[in-house]
């Protein structure tokens, strides 16, 4: 099998899916390419040619899959080599449920433009999530009906719906279960240093909680960018004794403890399309703490869940799973592992190749796994 793999924004999470797929298939001839994850509308807008200077024009590949900011159009018109090979888009997130937009720029018309025709002439579209997929369709909609132009929105939408499907990335992490719950307890925030994370409800809402004497301490890790949120700074002043970890981790070994460790994770997120930093921690025990929104309604029950973007119900669910730690009322780690079982690369793993095979069509694989199987 010859598969090319393109990403126009090689951030952390795309990188995943990409190193997920090549270990489920370690004898296809994989060729990868990809762009730094910046700027990304001007990799929307140039990433088919610079990855066609990449590409000779005679190569032939049995697949091709592709992140969601490639123009595909552009590219098949600049290496029609690639129109025979079975076209797969993926979408990391859509451009319709991004926080704040309540106005679409003009600039970003085009972007949103290329992404429906670039799902339109794929094979298959997949999602990280099925709150990602209704979105976009739903987006799709809603956005078309609002060019002035005359097309069947109906036929649009019913084409995008049939050829979509959900592919939660199998997230690679080496749980450890062994380690007990930590007094005083040990929360854990891994995200983007980013506002879309909203940092700022998961400190104000520590604050509270020394304020209220609570013991706890606390691990902060994540990628880190130049210009970050103001709130960082005051939590390092004010937070600086309960820090166990307050930055970047460059090893994944140190990152890995630091998921062992913590006894619960919190996501503040105003956007999220999936959760990769969410399930690693849970894997290794740590008692989720997520929003009642975006895609965590699909991943956890209802008792881990809290009001979205409300700092008295996140204080009080911190508050009272940290009394639970305290206790020894806590579940176990065995217990919160198995929580997200389904999305780790390695408890399915003949379970995440037989679904990638069924969206990529390869027929004869398909037989072959099941003869091995």
């Amino acid at each position: 099998m010859r598969a090319l793999f393109l990403e126009p924004f090689a951030s952390s999470s795309h990188l995943a899916l990409l190193d997920s797929i090549e270990a489920l298939f370690p004898d296809w001839e994989i060729t990868r390419h990809t762009l730094a994850d910046r700027q990304w509308k001007w990799r929307n807008r140039t990433g088919a040619l610079q990855f066609s200077q990449k590409i000779p024009n005679s190569e032939k590949y049995d697949l091709l899959l592709a992140g969601s900011l490639l123009n595909l159009s552009d590219l098949l018109a600049l290496r029609p080599n690639l129109i025979s090979a079975r076209k797969l888009i993926y979408f990391h997130e859509n451009q319709f449920a991004y926080p704040y937009r309540k106005k679409i720029a003009e600039s970003d018309k085009q972007i949103i433009y290329n992404n429906i025709v670039s799902a339109l002439g794929a094979d298959w579209v997949l999602f990280n999530s099925e709150f990602n997929r209704n979105g976009f369709l739903d987006g799709c909609q809603k956005f078309l009906k609002r060019i002035p132009v005359e097309w069947d929105l109906e036929r649009i939408h019913s084409e995008l719906e049939a050829k979509s499907s959900v592919f939660y990335i199998p997230v690679r992490t080496n749980p450890d279960l062994e380690a007990p719950r930590n007094n005083p307890p040990v929360l854990l925030w891994n995200h983007r240093w980013e506002h879309d994370k909203n940092p700022e409800l998961f400190f104000e809402a520590l604050f509270d909680l020394g304020n209220a004497e609570v013991e706890f301490k606390v691990i902060v890790t994540g990628e880190q960018f130049p210009l970050e949120p103001k709130i960082f700074n005051t939590a390092r002043e004010k937070l600086s004794d309960r820090f166990l970890n307050f930055g970047f981790v460059e090893s994944r070994n140190e990152y890995e403890r630091l998921l062992s460790v913590a006894d619960i994770v919190v996501s503040t997120a105003r956007q999220e399309f999936y959760g990769i930093s969410i399930i690693e921690a849970v894997a290794h025990g740590a008692i989720p703490v997520v929003p009642d929104d975006l895609s965590y309604p699909e991943l956890f029950p209802e008792k881990y869940r809290y009001k979205a973007d409300n700092k008295g119900a996140l204080t009080r669910t911190l508050k009272r799973r940290i009394s639970e730690v305290h206790s020894g009322d806590a579940p176990g780690r065995e217990s919160m592992s198995a929580l997200v079982r389904r999305y780790l690369y390695a408890e399915n793993t003949d379970y995440h190749r037989q679904e990638f095979l069924r969206f990529a069509s390869l027929e004869s694989d398909l037989v072959h796994f099941a003869e091995c199987k």
